[in-house]
């Protein structure tokens, strides 16, 4: 399950949570399971972030770092994407059902098995 002290600084906001990363480049993310339906992410650092599990439904991660995050079994329906950085993540068996990707960058990401139902791709670097 996610580190709790990881949550507690998550949910005080992006800027908030920014910082902390920018304080602490080495730590490793365990946001495992988390339940943030319909959160207000723009800009988050995720990179290399442990989301496996993960409930995100209709949240905004519009120009999000999500570089080399790991997104297996999400729920990440109907999320905005919207010019994140996704490259080399993993979204294997991950439901992006609805969601927005127009201009996002996936290059090098793994989306096997990920269900892309209605997905909005445009723009999207693939």
């Amino acid at each position: 399950m996610a580190n709790p002290e990881q949550v507690a600084v998550l949910k005080k906001g992006v800027k908030c949570w920014n910082e902390w990363r920018k304080k602490n480049p080495n730590e490793r993310i365990d946001l495992r399971g988390i339940d943030f339906f319909s959160e207000d992410l723009k800009g988050v650092d995720f990179r290399k972030a442990d989301l496996r599990r993960a409930e995100l439904r209709k949240s905004d991660l519009t120009k999000a770092d999500l570089r080399g995050a790991d997104f297996w079994h999400a729920d990440l329906r109907e999320c905005k994407f919207i010019g994140a950085n996704m490259s080399n993540a993993n979204f294997k068996n991950a439901n992006l059902w609805h969601s927005d990707l127009r201009e996002a960058d996936m290059t090098g990401s793994d989306t096997r098995d990920a269900n892309l139902t209605g997905a909005n791709l445009v723009g999207a670097r693939t």
